[in-house]
């Protein structure tokens, strides 16, 4: 890591430092409301085993897509979460409205993947049990 980057990274949240291409859109189709612009996904046994665990808080917009994804914990966490968990066919199964740190989370049956959002996220959204939602990269502009 290059001198100085190391503060750069502490300042900035856990999902400002990707690169816009690797943003997840997620739309509530049945609402007609943005979920979140910058969501981006844990790739990998280790990055789904580690969440947002000792990351900074997301800002509006963030979220963190694990997927496969059926159950969450909050062991380590400093900040509570709303967490969508989603199924094959993108319909919302089961959510936590601001699921506090050191909570384990119950086996979602049926879930494919779990949505890590800010908390207040599902409210100002009005996202509900059976809402179907859409993730697509957005649109590269060139």
């Amino acid at each position: 890591m290059r001198e100085g980057q190391a503060a750069i990274l502490e300042e900035e949240s856990a999902d400002s430092v990707l690169r816009p291409s690797s943003f997840v859109r997620i739309e509530n189709l049945t609402k007609g409301t943005i979920v979140a612009n910058k969501a981006k996904r844990a790739d990998g046994f280790f990055a789904r085993g580690r969440g947002l665990m000792l990351a900074p808080p997301l800002s509006e917009g963030g979220g963190l897509i694990i997927e496969p994804c059926n159950s969450i914990h909050m062991f380590f966490m400093r900040y509570p979460l709303d967490v969508l968990f989603i199924d094959n066919d993108r319909r919302v199964l089961f959510l936590y409205e601001g699921i506090k740190p050191w909570r384990v989370g119950r086996l979602v049956k049926g879930a494919r993947m779990a949505i890590e959002l800010p908390a207040g996220t599902i409210n100002r959204t009005q996202t509900e049990v059976g809402d179907k939602l859409s993730l697509e990269r957005p649109k590269q502009i060139t």
